[in-house]
């Protein structure tokens, strides 16, 4: 059964400073989501917490919200047809991916990992 719902995506600091937020807005767009909020801002540490409360004490949990209030991102909000599972399947296992960048870059090694997805 479908039900309307929305969404809240963001595009991280590093996809805003490699210039992607045009792609990725498009992107969601092609799926038939409406874009019904968009929003540039620098999340300070307060706002972080709140927003990775769940991965408090995580091992990554400092990591994430050094990253997340390092620069300016995205806060965008699409609206459609059980939109909470299309923004799911269109974002994919970045975060994955994200995460080994991190772990990698924090070990200072000269392993590279593909990021096309993120």
């Amino acid at each position: 059964m479908d039900k309307m719902e929305r969404t809240l995506v963001f595009v991280k600091p590093d996809g805003v400073q490699r210039g992607l937020v045009g792609e990725i807005i498009s992107r969601f767009e092609k799926t038939g989501l409406k874009l019904v909020a968009l929003k540039m801002l620098r999340m300070d540490k307060e706002m972080a917490g709140k927003h990775y409360a769940i991965h408090q004490g995580k091992p990554f949990f400092e990591g994430l919200v050094s990253f997340i209030t390092s620069s300016p991102l995205i806060a965008a909000v699409f609206e459609g047809n059980n939109a909470v599972e299309v923004a799911r399947k269109t974002i994919g296992a970045t975060w994955c991916t994200a995460l080994i960048r991190w772990r990698m870059r924090k070990r200072k090694s000269a392993f590279s990992f593909p990021t096309e997805r993120l």
